[in-house]
């Protein structure tokens, strides 16, 4: 008869250690993703400005420039800060997802209606011509809107701290523009207005998976299970999400009362 002798109880120290190692690991994970998205991400926009400089030439390339920085300046100003506030408040608890989500669609839609109608006043007592001319113009009532929207979302993905998914949102929005812009090079097609174009696909394209993952973040803090939420229809996720909110879409056309500190105490991005 052989005596088994128990295992050893682990101490106090050592039940400690425990979820300081895995939350050491988990660290040093996201900071590898990102690291290798921020690699992958210089390279896809390197190749696309050689594309644009082979097509284009260096006066295309340039309007292509003024363009997108001109949009990535307004869509700063647009978002009031609200972006930054969504990483502070969804870190801080202060507010839920659905206060947020209601500010965000607020922001979005109001500085959508601004734009459009500065857009469309300026091209009437002036001449469309802001930049780029034309039909390249009124890419700006699209293009502005995607950058905030393009914002807003990914501000969710970072205060939850879903860094695999903000860097994979990243990386397939530079994907998508690289891919789009060398098709239109290789069949001769590649001009200022196309090239526009394809960026303003590459950030609306992403927007569905921006979503998806926002909405299994928002699923996984309220308790349910995979099996639901892998069960949902993009539609029903939606839907199901802003169920539970309070104030919903009807909140609309009423700013919410956190925008007021975010935008008085957050830096501008």
């Amino acid at each position: 008869m052989t005596l088994q002798t128990p295992d050893p109880i682990p101490s106090d120290a050592q039940v400690e250690q425990q979820p300081v190692a895995g939350a050491r690991r988990g660290l040093l994970f996201s900071i590898n993703v990102v690291f290798i998205a921020q690699i992958a991400i210089y390279g896809l926009a390197f190749c696309l400005r050689v594309v644009l400089a082979r097509g284009l030439g260096d006066e295309g390339l340039g309007t292509y420039s003024l363009f997108f920085v001109a949009v990535l300046v307004a869509g700063a100003i647009a978002n009031v800060g609200v972006g930054l506030g969504n990483i502070y408040f969804l870190n801080k608890g202060d507010y839920s997802y659905d206060e947020l989500l209601s500010g965000s669609i607020f922001v979005l839609g109001a500085s959508s209606l601004v734009a459009w109608a500065f857009l469309v006043a300026y091209g009437i007592i002036l001449e469309p011509d802001l930049f780029v001319s034309g039909r390249s113009y009124w890419l700006y009532a699209v293009a502005l809107p995607s950058v905030v929207g393009y914002v807003l979302l990914t501000s969710f993905l970072h205060g939850s701290s879903r860094f695999g998914a903000l860097s994979g949102v990243a990386v397939a929005q530079g994907l998508i523009g690289v891919a789009v812009v060398g098709v239109l090079y290789v069949l001769d097609e590649l001009d200022v207005f196309s090239a526009l174009a394809g960026w303003v696909i590459s950030l609306r394209s992403c927007w569905s998976a921006s979503n998806e993952s926002i909405c299994d973040a928002h699923c996984i803090r309220a308790g349910q299970s995979c099996a639901t939420r892998s069960g949902m229809a993009p539609r029903g996720r939606w839907q199901t999400w802003h169920s539970s909110s309070t104030t919903g879409w009807t909140s609309f056309w009423s700013p919410p009362s956190y925008l007021a500190p975010v935008s008085a105490t957050m830096p501008s991005p």
